[in-house]
């Protein structure tokens, strides 16, 4: 028994809509999640009252004020009213091709939408499902029970042996591994997933080459710049301040670090990669001949480039802490101030850990690529369990030869006597 988009058919107006249109799986199960409770002899209505009638722990439903407010400079915050806009686009979309205005408000709409998201679960193809008491499986990682497809049913598999008496859980990270994508989803902070951080790179009109190399961006976003160029020009009251963000070309680039920014060998292993990934765009941000463009990066929009030598890669290793500095200076709070706040039992403390995780990322990045020694916490705990753990069993081994050992040699000394 699941409610899957495919549960509802031509007959349900929205869900018809929304599948005609080809919109998301997650949208297309919210179409027909409000098609069966609009239906009052709906199979679906038992699970439905049953279902929480607040969902204000989660941020999409947490008024706009106080989310912008409590997460001000961070990337989650981006991340959040790119959703609220899909969602708002997604009831316009039904409103102009069904009209549920009258029948649907849009607060209502976002609601159903929160029910949804945070109660379905994936079935290993991507394609969400709302399983009554599956649904009330809590999120541990790893997990000991996760749902798979088999032809027409999905069914629970142990990924391990549980014991009995033991709490069954599923993990919701489904592939992304991220502890922003749960904390917007389901409105809690795993501290065991990764932090990632999604950083606007720049090239800036104070960068050398700029004119030259503001053309190797998409050709969409050079035309775009140039009209609102164009357009300021004959605007008054415009800052300095906006003229250079107007002028300035944004690359995004994802960066990851290991759960709460902690710094080990471990973790180093999962930032290295992705700051090389930053590092292909700064190259070309500080390369100081355009000629080199050419030799040294590839014809992506825009480039991306090798180092040319030792000095060329200190400049776009300087460049990256500049740029996450400046994004660090958004926040409106310090780490420290962070920590102040949790150790008080902050009501919003959810929040207040994902900016104080990401910032503690950013800190991270600077420090390794300024070459800087690392805040350590610490030996990794796991390598210094499997340290005493090997300790331990040596020590054992060697106790009992040793004992084995000494038995044997008094036996013989005994049986000699005797003899």
């Amino acid at each position: 028994v699941m409610l899957t988009p495919d549960s509802c058919g031509e007959e349900e107006p929205l869900a018809a809509a929304l599948k005609k249109s080809g919109a998301s799986h997650t949208a297309v199960l919210l179409a027909c999640f409000l098609d069966q409770q609009a239906s009052r002899s709906s199979f679906w209505s038992p699970y439905f009252a049953a279902l929480p009638r607040s969902l204000a722990h989660l941020p999409l439903l947490t008024p706009v004020s106080q989310v912008d407010q409590l997460l001000q400079g961070s990337p989650t915050l981006v991340d959040i009213h790119h959703k609220r806009n899909e969602i708002d686009k997604i009831y316009d979309y039904l409103d102009t091709s069904v009209g549920i205005v009258d029948t649907i408000s849009r607060d209502s709409f976002m609601k159903a939408w929160g029910a949804v998201e945070s109660h379905a679960h994936s079935q290993g193809d991507g394609e969400p499902v709302m399983i009554p008491l599956v649904d009330m499986v809590n999120h541990n990682e790893p997990p000991s029970l996760k749902l798979k497809k088999q032809g027409n049913n999905t069914v629970a598999v142990a990924t391990r042996q549980i014991r009995q008496g033991e709490e069954v859980a599923m993990s919701y990270a489904g592939g992304t591994q991220a502890v922003q994508q749960i904390f917007r989803q389901f409105g809690f902070v795993d501290r065991t997933l990764r932090v990632r951080l999604k950083i606007p790179l720049r090239l800036t009109p104070d960068d050398i080459h700029y004119e030259q190399k503001k053309v190797l961006f998409p050709a969409y976003l050079v035309r775009t710049k140039a009209m609102f160029d164009d357009a300021e020009k004959y605007t008054e009251e415009k800052s300095t301040e906006d003229l250079f963000r107007i002028r300035t070309f944004p690359s995004h680039r994802i960066l990851w670090c290991s759960p709460e920014g902690l710094v080990n060998a471990t973790s180093l292993k999962i930032m290295k990669p992705s700051m090389e990934e930053a590092l292909k765009f700064l190259r070309f941000v500080t390369i100081t001949g355009m000629d080199d463009v050419e030799q040294l990066c590839d014809s992506s929009t825009p480039p991306e480039c090798k180092a040319k030598d030792e000095e060329h890669e200190k400049r776009a290793l300087e460049r990256l802490a500049v740029e996450l500095e400046f994004q660090m200076k958004a926040f409106p709070t310090t780490i420290s101030q962070d920590d102040a706040l949790l150790a008080k039992g902050d009501p919003w403390a959810p929040y207040v850990e994902i900016r104080r995780m990401e910032k503690r990322c950013m800190h991270h990045f600077i420090q390794l690529a300024r070459g800087e020694e690392f805040e350590l916490p610490g030996p990794d705990p796991e390598a210094d369990i499997g340290v005493w753990l090997g300790l331990g069993v040596l020590l054992t081994v060697v106790g009992i030869i040793f004992v084995g050992r000494q038995f044997l040699a008094r036996s013989k000394s005994r049986t000699e006597k005797a003899l």
